[in-house]
């Protein structure tokens, strides 16, 4: 599955709470591409662990630290 699609059902299973869908989705697009900056915010979005999910931001913003 291209990055964009899987991006898109990522964002569409988190709308609809299919977070174990999301974050697997999430996982393979970092996967192909640990640089994707989106993908790490969207899976601090979709990791119900607190802790989890901080660290998935702070690595968002070390690879976009510019990014709002």
């Amino acid at each position: 599955m291209a990055t964009a699609e899987s991006m898109q059902q990522a964002r569409i299973a988190i709308r609809e709470g299919r977070l174990v869908d999301a974050r697997r989705l999430l996982r393979q697009v970092i996967h192909e591409d640990p640089k994707k900056h989106a993908a790490w915010l969207l899976l601090a979005r979709a990791t119900p662990d607190k802790k989890l999910a901080s660290q998935y931001k702070d690595r968002a913003r070390q690879l976009q630290p510019d990014s709002p």
